[in-house]
Protein backbone atom coordinates (compact mmCIF):
# COMPACT_ATOMS: atom_id res chain seq x y z
CA UNK A 1 0.00 0.00 0.00
CA UNK A 2 1.27 3.62 -0.97
CA UNK A 3 2.66 5.33 2.51
CA UNK A 4 1.28 8.93 1.95
CA UNK A 5 4.14 11.48 1.43
CA UNK A 6 2.83 14.06 3.87
CA UNK A 7 3.33 11.21 6.29
CA UNK A 8 6.86 10.52 5.43
CA UNK A 9 7.70 14.39 5.43
CA UNK A 10 6.45 14.06 9.45
CA UNK A 11 8.17 11.00 10.38
CA UNK A 12 11.03 12.51 8.90
CA UNK A 13 10.40 16.22 10.63
CA UNK A 14 10.44 14.53 13.87
CA UNK A 15 13.32 11.85 13.33
CA UNK A 16 15.50 14.78 12.43
CA UNK A 17 15.26 17.28 15.47
CA UNK A 18 17.20 15.17 17.39
CA UNK A 19 20.95 16.60 17.54
CA UNK A 20 23.71 17.31 20.09
CA UNK A 21 25.64 20.13 21.12
CA UNK A 22 25.76 23.69 19.09
CA UNK A 23 23.43 21.31 16.28
CA UNK A 24 21.03 20.87 18.81
CA UNK A 25 20.45 25.05 19.63
CA UNK A 26 20.91 25.71 15.43
CA UNK A 27 18.50 22.87 14.31
CA UNK A 28 15.46 23.93 17.16
CA UNK A 29 15.98 27.28 16.00
CA UNK A 30 15.01 26.04 12.53
CA UNK A 31 12.64 23.59 13.61
CA UNK A 32 9.18 26.03 13.53
CA UNK A 33 10.21 27.16 10.05
CA UNK A 34 10.81 23.42 8.79
CA UNK A 35 7.51 22.26 10.92
CA UNK A 36 5.76 24.68 8.89
CA UNK A 37 6.93 23.66 5.35
CA UNK A 38 6.66 19.85 5.97
CA UNK A 39 2.68 20.79 7.51
CA UNK A 40 2.07 22.84 4.50
CA UNK A 41 3.25 19.97 1.80
CA UNK A 42 1.15 17.78 3.86
CA UNK A 43 -1.84 20.65 3.32
CA UNK A 44 -1.22 20.56 -0.42
CA UNK A 45 -0.78 16.89 -0.50
CA UNK A 46 -4.27 16.16 1.16
CA UNK A 47 -5.79 18.74 -1.18
CA UNK A 48 -4.73 17.19 -5.00
CA UNK A 49 -5.47 13.41 -3.28
CA UNK A 50 -9.05 15.12 -2.92
CA UNK A 51 -9.19 16.97 -6.31
CA UNK A 52 -8.00 13.36 -7.50
CA UNK A 53 -10.70 11.93 -5.60
CA UNK A 54 -13.21 14.33 -6.87
CA UNK A 55 -12.12 13.40 -10.32
CA UNK A 56 -12.58 9.67 -9.97
CA UNK A 57 -15.76 9.89 -8.57
CA UNK A 58 -16.72 12.46 -11.61
CA UNK A 59 -15.44 9.20 -14.16
CA UNK A 60 -17.47 7.15 -11.97
CA UNK A 61 -20.52 9.20 -12.63
CA UNK A 62 -19.96 9.25 -16.08
CA UNK A 63 -21.24 5.47 -16.54
CA UNK A 64 -24.62 6.28 -15.45
CA UNK A 65 -26.95 4.52 -17.89
CA UNK A 66 -27.62 0.57 -19.20
CA UNK A 67 -24.41 -1.30 -19.94
CA UNK A 68 -24.06 -4.83 -22.39
CA UNK A 69 -21.52 -6.81 -21.15
CA UNK A 70 -19.26 -8.67 -23.32
CA UNK A 71 -20.02 -12.39 -24.03
CA UNK A 72 -23.75 -12.57 -22.08
CA UNK A 73 -26.69 -13.41 -23.84
CA UNK A 74 -29.01 -11.49 -22.27
CA UNK A 75 -32.37 -9.07 -23.79
CA UNK A 76 -31.92 -6.83 -20.69
CA UNK A 77 -28.80 -4.69 -20.03
CA UNK A 78 -26.36 -6.93 -17.50
CA UNK A 79 -25.19 -3.45 -15.62
CA UNK A 80 -27.02 -0.12 -14.45
CA UNK A 81 -25.52 2.58 -13.22
CA UNK A 82 -27.75 5.09 -11.28
CA UNK A 83 -26.79 8.21 -8.77
CA UNK A 84 -28.64 8.33 -6.25
CA UNK A 85 -28.41 9.99 -2.61
CA UNK A 86 -28.70 14.05 -4.27
CA UNK A 87 -26.08 12.92 -6.72
CA UNK A 88 -23.47 11.21 -3.74
CA UNK A 89 -23.05 8.08 -5.01
CA UNK A 90 -23.29 6.18 -7.42
CA UNK A 91 -24.95 2.47 -7.39
CA UNK A 92 -24.21 -0.29 -9.60
CA UNK A 93 -26.17 -3.65 -10.27
CA UNK A 94 -24.76 -6.19 -12.32
CA UNK A 95 -27.16 -8.74 -13.79
CA UNK A 96 -30.35 -6.85 -12.73
CA UNK A 97 -32.87 -9.25 -11.48
CA UNK A 98 -31.03 -12.63 -11.74
CA UNK A 99 -30.59 -15.03 -8.78
CA UNK A 100 -26.93 -13.48 -8.45
CA UNK A 101 -27.84 -9.92 -9.39
CA UNK A 102 -25.27 -7.72 -6.78
CA UNK A 103 -24.95 -4.25 -6.17
CA UNK A 104 -21.93 -2.19 -5.72
CA UNK A 105 -22.18 1.45 -4.46
CA UNK A 106 -19.06 4.04 -4.94
CA UNK A 107 -18.88 7.17 -2.75
CA UNK A 108 -16.71 9.52 -2.07
CA UNK A 109 -15.71 9.24 2.22
CA UNK A 110 -13.39 12.40 2.98
CA UNK A 111 -11.03 13.09 0.28
CA UNK A 112 -10.78 8.97 -0.99
CA UNK A 113 -12.96 7.67 -3.78
CA UNK A 114 -14.61 4.31 -1.76
CA UNK A 115 -16.80 1.45 -2.93
CA UNK A 116 -18.69 -1.38 -1.36
CA UNK A 117 -19.35 -4.46 -2.86
CA UNK A 118 -22.71 -6.06 -2.16
CA UNK A 119 -21.44 -9.62 -3.41
CA UNK A 120 -23.50 -12.53 -4.41
CA UNK A 121 -21.34 -14.46 -1.85
CA UNK A 122 -23.18 -12.87 0.81
CA UNK A 123 -20.04 -10.74 1.69
CA UNK A 124 -19.46 -6.72 1.42
CA UNK A 125 -15.91 -5.96 1.01
CA UNK A 126 -15.08 -2.20 1.14
CA UNK A 127 -12.09 -0.85 -0.92
CA UNK A 128 -10.41 2.26 -1.70
CA UNK A 129 -9.23 4.14 -4.67
CA UNK A 130 -5.36 4.53 -5.10
CA UNK A 131 -5.13 8.58 -5.77
CA UNK A 132 -4.02 9.03 -9.46
CA UNK A 133 -5.42 10.41 -12.37
CA UNK A 134 -6.24 9.07 -15.70
CA UNK A 135 -7.96 6.49 -18.10
CA UNK A 136 -7.59 3.66 -14.86
CA UNK A 137 -8.88 3.74 -11.29
CA UNK A 138 -7.22 0.93 -8.79
CA UNK A 139 -9.15 0.15 -5.56
CA UNK A 140 -7.17 -1.96 -3.05
CA UNK A 141 -8.95 -3.92 0.07
CA UNK A 142 -9.93 -1.92 3.03
CA UNK A 143 -12.19 -4.32 5.19
CA UNK A 144 -14.67 -6.74 4.16
CA UNK A 145 -18.38 -7.04 6.57
CA UNK A 146 -19.92 -10.75 6.92
CA UNK A 147 -16.91 -12.12 6.79
CA UNK A 148 -15.88 -15.70 9.08
CA UNK A 149 -12.17 -14.96 8.55
CA UNK A 150 -9.81 -12.81 6.39
CA UNK A 151 -8.89 -16.28 4.60
CA UNK A 152 -12.44 -16.73 3.44
CA UNK A 153 -12.91 -16.13 -0.25
CA UNK A 154 -13.70 -12.30 -0.99
CA UNK A 155 -13.08 -9.78 -3.84
CA UNK A 156 -10.03 -7.73 -2.64
CA UNK A 157 -9.37 -5.57 -5.49
CA UNK A 158 -10.91 -3.97 -8.19
CA UNK A 159 -9.76 -1.70 -11.42
CA UNK A 160 -11.89 0.21 -14.02
CA UNK A 161 -10.26 0.92 -17.16
CA UNK A 162 -12.02 3.66 -19.01
CA UNK A 163 -11.52 2.27 -22.32
CA UNK A 164 -14.15 5.28 -23.90
CA UNK A 165 -17.18 7.28 -22.52
CA UNK A 166 -18.92 4.03 -24.13
CA UNK A 167 -16.75 0.97 -22.95
CA UNK A 168 -15.20 0.13 -19.62
CA UNK A 169 -13.31 -2.98 -18.42
CA UNK A 170 -13.70 -3.69 -14.54
CA UNK A 171 -11.11 -6.44 -12.87
CA UNK A 172 -12.08 -7.97 -10.06
CA UNK A 173 -9.41 -10.20 -7.85
CA UNK A 174 -10.90 -12.68 -5.51
CA UNK A 175 -8.92 -13.63 -2.52
CA UNK A 176 -9.28 -16.87 -0.49
CA UNK A 177 -7.24 -18.15 1.73
CA UNK A 178 -5.42 -15.41 2.36
CA UNK A 179 -3.81 -14.58 -1.45
CA UNK A 180 -4.97 -14.27 -4.66
CA UNK A 181 -7.47 -16.82 -6.01
CA UNK A 182 -8.63 -15.53 -9.72
CA UNK A 183 -9.69 -12.46 -11.93
CA UNK A 184 -13.33 -11.67 -12.85
CA UNK A 185 -13.36 -9.40 -16.07
CA UNK A 186 -16.45 -7.56 -17.11
CA UNK A 187 -16.12 -6.07 -20.48
CA UNK A 188 -19.12 -3.50 -20.54
CA UNK A 189 -20.03 -1.36 -23.60
CA UNK A 190 -22.76 1.13 -23.21
CA UNK A 191 -26.89 0.39 -24.63
CA UNK A 192 -27.82 2.49 -27.19
CA UNK A 193 -29.95 4.62 -26.72
CA UNK A 194 -33.56 3.18 -28.54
Amino acid sequence: MKISRRLLLLTTLAAGCASSGTEAVRSDAARPEAQQEAQQEAQQEAQQEAQQARQQFEQVRALVGEWDMEGADADGPEAVYAETAAGSAVVETLFPGAAHEMVTVYFLDGDRLTVTHYCAAGNQPTLVAVPAVGDRIDFEFLRCSNLASPMDMHMHTLALEFESTDQVTANWTTWDGGEPAGDTVFTLSRRAVR
